[in-house]
């Protein structure tokens, strides 16, 4: 350690205001990393509901889809049969 950091730790120990304000600023960068993994936790989560919404569009994309086929191929045959009765 050179002779102007031991100076300089010499008077940090000597002056508590400069140790207070260590302390403030370690607590600070603590809760501010706290902060930071907090919003990445919520970041995550929202990104699962938002594939877990995705995919349950989907699903009901492909139901919808599913019954109106159905109902034009319901509707073809009638259609075809009103067609065939009226010959």
């Amino acid at each position: 350690m050179s002779v102007q950091e031991k100076k300089q730790v010499s008077a940090m120990q000597k002056n508590p205001d400069l140790e207070r304000l260590e302390i403030a600023l370690v607590q600070l960068g603590f809760a501010l990393e706290q902060q930071e993994i907090q919003c990445e936790a919520e970041r995550t989560e929202q990104k699962k509901m938002k594939q877990a919404l995705l995919a349950r569009i989907d699903a009901l994309e492909a139901r919808l889809r599913g019954i109106l086929d159905m109902d034009a191929e319901t509707a073809g045959l009638a259609a075809s049969s009103e067609a065939e009765e009226e010959r």
